[in-house]
């Protein structure tokens, strides 16, 4: 079980794309009363995942 739900998760990946930090994705994607800092360690993983699969 991941730490976002599918919508945050395409969210996430369309952000990555767009070259935001991870703290900005992590902002946009934090539910209203979620506190966003809580999730830039998960945005981190998502995007050193992505790069591990895109160097294969």
């Amino acid at each position: 079980m991941g730490i976002f739900t599918r919508e945050q998760s395409q969210a996430v990946e369309k952000l990555l794309e767009c070259g935001l930090s991870d703290f900005d994705i992590a902002r946009k994607v934090s539910a209203r009363a979620e506190d966003p800092e809580i999730l830039i360690d998960a945005v981190g993983t998502v995007r050193e995942r992505r790069q591990a699969s895109a160097s294969l």
